[in-house]
């Protein structure tokens, strides 16, 4: 269960710190290299979809070795 949380909030720190930082930098340097940054950003949004997909098909891997580890202590009883 620990595992999962770290693994689920931690994703989600990362993407507030990251949005936070791109932020405010893009409030500093937009007026100068516009079009860069929204390349970038939407090059970081399709990195964060992505991400959340492995986190969740890691999640679900997490969840299924505990059910089995579950129903083995289970058996052993």
């Amino acid at each position: 269960m620990a595992m999962k949380e770290l693994i689920k909030y931690g994703f989600y720190d990362g993407i507030i710190t990251t949005l936070l930082v791109f932020i405010a930098i893009f409030i500093f340097l937009y007026p100068t290299y516009k079009y860069v940054f929204i390349i970038t950003f939407i090059l970081l949004f399709r990195i964060l979809l992505t991400l959340r997909r492995h986190i969740s098909v890691i999640l679900n891997e997490i969840n299924r070795v505990e059910k089995v580890m579950n129903n083995a202590k289970t058996e052993e009883a």
